[in-house]
């Protein structure tokens, strides 16, 4: 949903909720909301009730929000999945896409974050499970759908050696969503690699890069990295 379509109903309920993590129901989402958003959201112009991966990439903002809370980041990363995306499939990629950035920030190598060993204490469905299958990947039919990409991500991820060739390698792969796929590896390889393997030419051309750099610190000084 875009904000423009987001009543005010819906922010403040996403809001308190975050506050009071909880797993939701169709049932008690629909209780907290306008006519108007219930009648968008049911008339099929939403991936609600879908298997998209738009929820991931909230995922990044609420690890560094839970950086020092790892019970709390996995509660709130579920809600705000189901908040928009009610597919429990989902939701579990959600988890599981938080528990590795959670890795990533804490320091753990590559291998480690990439490993079924590191995840045993999550309880995730089984084709969630099979994300970190990593020995190869084919081309799915819906590269929407949130397993494909967040299983290509960390598959391009675990194939390169710095942040520009698994980006590079993104592409060669991803044809439908690629500002997912290539949002979703920034945050993992930005995070793995950091700044300073950025090429400065990609840098260069961003609009307005200092606004961005401002707030990356700001991020690192409320949240104690």
């Amino acid at each position: 949903l875009g904000d423009a379509l987001l009543s005010k109903t819906v922010k403040e309920t996403f809001r308190e909720n975050l506050q009071q993590p909880q797993q939701w129901t169709t049932d008690n989402i629909f209780s907290n909301l306008d006519p108007g958003t219930i009648s968008f959201i049911t008339s099929g112009h939403s991936h609600y009730t879908g298997t998209d991966a738009g929820a991931l990439v909230r995922i990044g903002t609420i690890a560094l929000v839970f950086f020092k809370r790892y019970k709390d980041l996995l509660a709130n990363s579920y809600t705000c999945c189901r908040f928009t995306h009610q597919s429990p499939v989902c939701a579990d990629a959600c988890k599981l896409y938080a528990a590795i950035l959670d890795g990533i920030l804490h320091g753990h190598t590559k291998a480690d974050v990439l490993s079924f060993e590191m995840y045993t204490n999550l309880i995730l469905l089984p084709e969630v499970k099979e994300v970190l299958d990593l020995n190869n990947i084919t081309e799915d039919n819906d590269n929407d759908n949130v397993v494909f990409l967040l299983k290509l991500v960390l598959y391009c991820f675990k194939k390169t050696n710095n942040y520009h060739q698994g980006l590079e390698l993104i592409v060669k792969y991803s044809h439908i969503k690629l500002s997912y796929a290539a949002t979703l590896y920034g945050q993992i390889a930005g995070a793995y690699y950091g700044l300073t393997d950025i090429k400065k030419d990609w840098i260069v051309e961003l609009k307005r890069p200092e606004v961005i750099m401002d707030f990356a610190e700001k991020i690192l000084k409320d949240i104690n990295i």
